[in-house]
């Protein structure tokens, strides 16, 4: 648990595990995705916030931000943000409390979104029923809502399939066939990535496999970001390769 200006927040921790990410069964409808290929990923454990950073948090770390038209609401994820305003408030943050805060990686985001090791295989993050987790196109009334509102996942994490969409670490690329420890994505890209979907997204485009993209220095009333942690000293998982290992093939 920590405290800035008066705004508590938490970190949840998510034990390490190896998982297939991507298009996997119960998340595909389309023949041809950008979720594709599926692919084994192994991650250490890392921390990630249950809820999207509120307005509340980022004024706490951010005194002097003009919010955009006024729309200031404490309980409301943080949005009008690009990739770049992200890094100044987790430089801040880090120097008020003295944590290592980042974006989650695409991988770590699309882990914790599944439930982690606790994963129970949903097609959205805590349920096959979009409208119990999500604010999405269809019951959102096309405004974003006050954070952790409806059921979380079976990490207890809220708010991973729809409200904002939120900034990963990563630079996009199309997926690789075979294994990979705790990816980062390339070191160079003209794009982020973005998970989770929005209040504006439908129901065909908030499933967790679902990838996305913005320029870095874009800024929407759809995107915000959730913080994530790793501390020192974790121990390391080893995955055995894929039979099958074809670096960098991209899918056209």
């Amino acid at each position: 648990s920590f405290e800035v200006n008066g705004v508590p927040f938490n970190m949840q921790r998510v034990e390490g595990g190896v998982f297939v990410m991507g298009g996997t069964p119960e998340q595909h409808r389309e023949r041809i995705s950008t979720d594709l290929p599926t692919h084994t990923v192994a991650l250490n454990a890392f921390y990630i916030a249950p809820v999207e950073v509120t307005q509340a948090l980022w004024r706490a770390v951010m005194p002097e931000w003009e919010f955009v038209e006024d729309m200031y609401i404490s309980s409301f994820p943080i949005c009008y943000v690009s990739w770049y305003d992200c890094q100044e408030f987790i430089r801040r943050l880090d120097s008020i409390t003295g944590m290592p805060f980042r974006l989650p990686t695409e991988a770590e985001w699309e882990f914790a979104a599944r439930g982690g090791n606790k994963s129970q295989g949903f097609r959205f993050a805590g349920s096959n029923d979009i409208d119990t987790v999500s604010w999405s196109s269809h019951n959102a009334g096309f405004r974003m809502h006050s954070v952790g509102q409806k059921l979380p996942n079976e990490l207890l994490l809220y708010d991973m399939t729809g409200n904002v969409s939120e900034w990963c670490s990563d630079w996009y690329a199309p997926y690789y066939i075979g294994t990979e420890p705790n990816p980062k994505g390339p070191i160079t890209g003209d794009n982020k990535i973005v998970r989770g979907g929005s209040f504006d997204n439908c129901q065909a485009n908030s499933h967790i496999s679902y990838r996305h993209y913005q320029r870095p220095e874009e800024s929407t009333q759809y995107c915000g970001l959730r913080l994530a942690m790793t501390l020192p000293n974790e121990p390391t998982l080893q995955v055995t390769e894929e039979p099958t290992m074809v670096k960098r093939l991209k899918l056209k």
